[in-house]
């Protein structure tokens, strides 16, 4: 939470200089698709280093959501005190949220998917 709270600081700041770049250009008259300047390209540092930041941030919440996810098949639909205090509100309702989504959808379709298979993968492929 912390780093995560980090990044999203960083951004504003890299948004606030972003922003007063290309202000600075629109005050001084210069087009700023065809101005090739020391503000176009500090600018431009400034963009990339935004799209950096939302990457990090995206493939982050990404593998969040992936462990969450895996959770339910691994540990079941309730989780353990332990992991359940590594969660943040959104997390926890995420996971209530897919629990609830394979619940639903089991009861639908009358079949357990979370029944672990006992025969090889062999038989099964091979007969």
């Amino acid at each position: 939470s912390d780093v995560f709270d980090q990044v999203i600081r960083e951004c504003g700041e890299h948004n606030a200089q972003f922003q007063a770049l290309i202000r600075k250009m629109v005050e001084q008259n210069l087009d700023i698709e065809t101005t090739r300047n020391e503000d176009h390209y500090g600018a431009a540092i400034h963009h990339l280093s935004l799209l950096r930041n939302k990457r990090c941030l995206m493939a982050y919440m990404y593998n969040r959501a992936e462990t969450i996810r895996s959770f339910r098949w691994k540990i079941g639909p309730v989780l353990p005190h332990e992991i359940q205090e590594k969660l943040n509100f959104s997390e926890k309702e995420y996971f209530r949220s897919h629990s609830s989504a394979i619940k639903s959808y089991i009861s639908e379709m009358d079949i357990d998917l979370t029944v672990v298979c006992i025969f090889p993968v062999s038989f099964i492929f091979w007969g």
